[in-house]
């Protein structure tokens, strides 16, 4: 399961998070330490999360896959991540 979200004009599907890291496919690659906002709904309710880019790799053509550190985050924003993606990543296809 993935839930889809947009950061600076490109979609983006959340894969992951463990609580600390977030894992996420987008269309382009962010460099370690690049920062990201990224806006996410969860019924409705549209959440604003921060973060940092610990890396990127190629995942598909034209998509990489992100690992992110959340900097700054609403407790209500966390608990809706937690229950909505896995713990750890999807195996690649």
């Amino acid at each position: 399961m993935s839930l889809l979200a947009s950061s600076e004009g490109a979609e983006l599907s959340l894969l992951a998070f463990d609580g600390k890291w977030l894992v996420l496919e987008a269309p382009r690659a962010w460099a370690p330490g690049s920062p990201m906002a990224i806006r996410v709904e969860f019924a409705g309710t549209p959440h604003m999360l921060d973060a940092r880019s610990l890396g990127s790799r190629r995942d598909a053509p034209g998509r990489f896959r992100v690992k992110l550190r959340l900097v700054s985050m609403r407790r209500d924003s966390r608990q809706a991540l937690l229950e909505a993606l896995p713990a750890t990543p999807p195996p690649r296809a």
